[in-house]
């Protein structure tokens, strides 16, 4: 396998004591991905490198990244190097003790996510596709724990810059009034820059491939500017809830006129039972609604249905809606009986991106979420989900935070006629 020469300061990262730091950013087809694969491999036979592979949502890594990197061993007849435990995770060079932990910085629990900064003797973090993130206190979190006096201390981002704005922390903390080139090559301060695109390696991809890009260049240069360049773009293309178009606060709320919950149940397999609580308030001649706490977890439904059950009591919630769809009258009706709020049953019968689409520019007017929110807590979670929801619906897993932010701003409306 040939790399463009952009690629090399990666190759010999050695002879860069000082960076702690690399991006590797730019358009599709831009060969990241797959230099990074083979970077980890040569890693990987230096000794005692205790490497931490991540990506925000990343259900199972032994089905999405670690066939990528066992594919790169087969390429480099290496195989035959390596342990890999599918339990763990974990791909271990038998002869340098090196290994590679494949883990999710999005976990079921804030427990869970926890452990991603557990692994003893931590020095290297690949974070790949790292426009998913848009946490900046998780990513300080995970950076903060490569601190090994021992060895060379590494943090390696993967961008693919068509996926993520100006407004992205990434952007704000190593590009804003730093980096005036958009496709800048080289190194400043603690951080190398590597900026690819297709035509970097346009000898390995197919003709219509390119065919198709001459076309987007021809009839829509901004998005070629974006999606094959790799320019950041000014807002997001993708994203329905972009950062800055949201409101946000901080600090303990004052007294509410009111208090309303959404409960959006768990079924099977990734789902949370997700239930945000808002607090109303009248400001300016208008009504806001401030969500000042969250339950958002995956583990079982019917421990979380008592923690629902115990926060709706603590916080005296006046009313509450229970989506039925899915843990169905039997969870609404246990609900009921227990708390002392109000509790209304609903069937959704529109389909679930409909609602939330023609929900969400009233979130973006009339909805606060927090900032100061715990690193690793279920709060942080149900805002990764919300700023990760695409606007074409197009994911099938963690989109319960803008869904039940859309039941809770439709009750919102109702009772106030908005």
């Amino acid at each position: 396998m040939f790399f463009n020469k952009k690629f090399l300061p990666l190759f010999e990262i050695e002879k860069y004591p000082d960076i702690r730091y690399v991006i590797i950013k730019g358009g599709r087809a831009g060969q990241k991905s797959t230099a990074v694969s083979h970077f980890l491999h040569d890693l990987m036979f230096h000794e005692n490198q205790v490497i931490l592979f991540s990506r925000y949502n990343l259900s199972a890594a032994s089905t999405s990244i670690i066939p990528e990197f066992l594919s790169t061993l087969k390429e480099r007849n290496s195989l035959h190097f390596f342990n890999y435990q599918k339990a763990g995770s974990i791909v271990t060079n038998k002869y340098t003790n090196s290994e590679i932990h494949f883990k999710g910085l999005r976990q079921s629990s804030a427990k869970e996510s926890a452990k991603n900064k557990g692994i003893d003797e931590l020095n290297v973090w690949i974070l790949d596709e790292a426009e998913e993130l848009w946490e900046e206190t998780m990513f300080d979190d995970v950076d903060d724990s490569i601190r090994n006096k021992y060895k060379r201390n590494l943090v390696v981002l993967v961008l693919n810059t068509h996926k993520v704005d100006k407004q992205h922390f990434i952007y704000k903390r190593f590009f804003e009034n730093k980096i005036t080139d958009l496709e800048f090559n080289g190194i400043a301060g603690d951080t190398i820059y590597i900026h690819t695109t297709y035509l970097d390696n346009i000898n390995n991809l197919s003709a219509s491939f390119i065919a198709k890009a001459d076309t987007c260049k021809k009839n829509n240069p901004q998005k070629y500017l974006t999606n094959y360049l790799g320019h950041f773009s000014e807002s997001s293309d993708e994203a329905l809830f972009n950062k800055f178009e949201l409101n946000f606060y901080s600090g303990p709320a004052k007294s509410p006129i009111g208090k309303f919950a959404f409960v959006d149940t768990a079924g099977k397999g990734t789902d949370n039972y997700s239930m945000p609580v808002g607090y109303v308030y009248f400001e300016n001649g208008k009504y806001y609604l401030y969500i000042d706490k969250v339950i958002y977890d995956k583990s079982d439904v019917l421990i979380s249905q008592e923690r629902a059950i115990a926060l709706a009591n603590s916080e005296h919630i006046n009313l509450i809606v229970y989506e039925t769809n899915q843990y169905g009258t039997l969870g609404y009706n246990d609900f009921k009986k227990k708390t002392q709020s109000i509790v209304k049953p609903h069937f959704a019968s529109v389909n679930k991106h409909a609602r939330i689409i023609a929900h969400s520019d009233f979130i973006k007017e009339y909805v606060f979420f927090r900032t100061d929110y715990k690193i690793n807590s279920e709060y942080q979670l149900f805002m990764g989900d919300m700023f990760s929801y695409k606007k074409d619906g197009s994911q099938k897993t963690n989109d319960d935070a803008p869904d039940s932010m859309a039941g809770l701003i439709q009750l919102f409306r109702m009772k106030y006629k908005i």
